[in-house]
């Protein structure tokens, strides 16, 4: 068969149209508008050289961080026999190993070495400007990354479960809000009071939000640990209302303790309560410092002294105080601990000059006390109609079911019962103010002698 030109032409162009064709590139149309902005970097990584990085700022602060063990807590490492990798992951920072985000374990860079400020309060980069600040250090979630024998015992304590046992963050807030309250319940209040420099706007905690009393209420840790033991943030003086303006100041490091764990009523509000009831009557709780101390309950006449012939013996004996007793570390080696204190809980181990049995009854002295405060609670209720057993605070406040006389005498009950250790912070003290209030609530209820019962009672 021939094939005509026509024919050729025909099938060349079909196979021009099939397969395309390509001339020489033109010149470059006009620029067309920008397209949206892409995704963020959603992964932050770390700067490190924070003496560099954050000390333009926080030069103050840089500089007492260089005295911490934090700051040197990787080159410690090198020359520990125990050293391992693991221990990378709490002496050096940005420890992921499931991320690519520029920390120590991603090539072991030495700016990113030591315990730096991004480990506590996030990474800075890629963006040092947009770096907000982690609050996990205030709540302890930070702390308790690496301090994990801290943090465990630190949460079965009364510091470390108040909040669940208010029923969450904003029902523990609510409740402990108030500017009288905040101070010694929620941290953010706390530094507000005690450390002011490091918290320098009062919370207002509108937005019911707060931390419970954790790692970082207690330790601040920027303070140069040389001189400062266990950087704690408050170690100083500690001032009674009642008596007024007694000053304790030799319980080394206990003093914290005392910033909250003190009687709340001045004279003023001691004789309202007594004379005026209140739901609230007595003492306020967790009053241990004037249980050790020996002083603040009630005085009926002029035979109560402040403190016993008898001092207490611990005040002499223990440097710390309430640390002593209650913040036991065990040390396991290689720097680390069985056992921290932060549970709270007296330990027996902590007892070295005395046998102790497993209550913590020395010499029957808090079976004595217990005796006496029962012996104070049948009187009452013998002569207060409407009054029962257990004694409750606000039934006692209650003028309609007890005497002005009764409640003066109820004052030390409360006392001891608030401080919890069962009269054992001073058993001498806790002894010799039962006894009082047993002596005159016998004495005016004796001295009726034909006198109208609930005058005297």
């Amino acid at each position: 068969m021939r094939t005509t030109l026509s024919s050729l032409v025909f099938i060349m162009a079909g196979v021009l149209l099939f397969y395309g064709c390509e001339g020489p590139e033109g010149p470059p149309g006009p620029q067309g508008p920008p397209g949206p902005p892409g995704e963020p970097d959603s992964i932050a990584t770390y700067l490190g050289d924070n003496s560099e990085n954050c000390g333009h700022c926080h030069d103050a602060v840089i500089a007492t961080w260089m005295g911490t063990p934090h700051a040197a807590s990787h080159d410690s490492l090198l020359s520990n026999p125990s050293y391992a990798e693991a221990c990378n992951q709490c002496h050096s920072t940005g420890w992921n190993t499931a991320l690519q985000n520029g920390g120590y374990d991603d090539e072991h860079d030495p700016a990113v070495a030591n315990v730096q400020c991004e480990a506590c309060h996030g990474p800075m980069g890629p963006n040092p400007a947009l770096h907000e600040p982690s609050p996990d250090a205030l709540s302890g979630l930070s702390c308790g990354q690496c301090h994990t024998e801290q943090w465990e015992e630190y949460q079965t304590s009364g510091h470390g479960t108040a909040m669940e046992r208010a029923g969450g963050m904003e029902a523990f807030v609510d409740e402990w809000k108030s500017s009288s309250c905040n101070y010694c319940h929620i941290a953010e209040g706390f530094l507000r009071r005690y450390d002011p420099a490091s918290y320098p706007v009062s919370p207002t905690f509108a937005n019911l939000e707060g931390n419970e009393i954790s790692c970082g209420a207690c330790h601040d840790s920027h303070l140069e640990s040389s001189s400062i033991p266990s950087q704690l943030r408050v170690i100083s003086a500690d001032t009674l209302v009642y008596p007024a303006n007694y000053i304790i100041n030799d319980y080394g490091t206990g003093q914290l303790c005392g910033k909250c764990h003190k009687d709340r009523r001045d004279l003023t509000t001691q004789n309202n309560h007594i004379n005026n009831g209140n739901a609230h009557f007595g003492p306020h709780d967790s009053p241990q410092l004037n249980l050790v101390e020996g002083v603040g309950t009630y005085i009926m006449d002029t035979t109560m002294t402040w403190i016993p012939t008898t001092p207490n013996p611990h005040a002499g004996l223990l440097q710390n105080m309430c640390v002593n007793c209650h913040v036991k570390a065990v040390p396991e080696g290689s720097g680390h601990y069985t056992a921290t204190g932060h549970s709270f809980a007296p330990q027996t181990a902590n007892c070295t000059c005395h046998a102790v049995d497993p209550d913590f009854d020395y010499n029957n002295s808090k079976d004595e006390v217990e005796v006496l405060m029962n012996a104070l609670a049948d009187s009452l209720v013998a002569h207060n109609p409407g009054l029962t057993l257990p004694l409750e605070s606000g039934m006692v406040g209650d003028t309609t079911i007890t005497t002005v006389n009764a409640r003066k005498a109820a004052w030390a009950y409360f006392l001891v019962e608030n401080d919890k250790s069962g009269g054992l912070h001073y058993p001498e003290y806790a002894k010799l103010i039962l006894n009082n209030s047993i002596t005159f609530y016998a004495s005016v209820t004796a001295a009726r002698n034909g006198k109208n019962y609930a005058s005297t009672r």
